[in-house]
């Protein structure tokens, strides 16, 4: 997926997170912070290879991105990834990578755990 493509997914997601919101983006914490929840939800199978790559390189700049918005939003991260064979059957390939936070940091140090690409079949 080029950078382009991703940032214009991005793009939509923060937009559409305030528009679609079905208070109508009104509501707003007693900080005066509107809620902003991203999930990220990531094809980790060999087909996709290097596509976390991507995502743990741009995280940064989806957070500066979301920093400078006015009203500046309380931004909620969340990743999934799935079609990864060590995620195991049981689950049906898919496990949650990081749940929704505003810890940045911990959503880096998962993201970095996994493997950047896979071979069918290898765990």
């Amino acid at each position: 997926m080029s950078k382009w493509r991703l940032l214009l997914i991005l793009a939509f997601g923060f937009y559409s997170s305030f528009v679609f919101a079905k208070d109508g983006g009104s509501k707003q914490y007693s900080n005066g912070q509107k809620p902003l929840d991203l999930v990220f939800c990531v094809d980790l199978s060999g087909s996709t290879n290097g596509l976390i790559n991507d995502l743990r390189d741009n995280l940064w700049l989806i957070i500066n991105q979301a920093n400078h918005m006015e009203p500046k939003p309380d931004l909620r991260i969340g990743v999934i990834g799935f079609s990864r064979p060590s995620f195991g059957r049981e689950n049906s390939y898919v496990k949650i990578l990081a749940p929704l936070t505003n810890n940045f940091d911990l959503i880096e140090m998962e993201l970095y755990k996994l493997r950047p690409s896979i071979e069918k079949g290898i765990k």
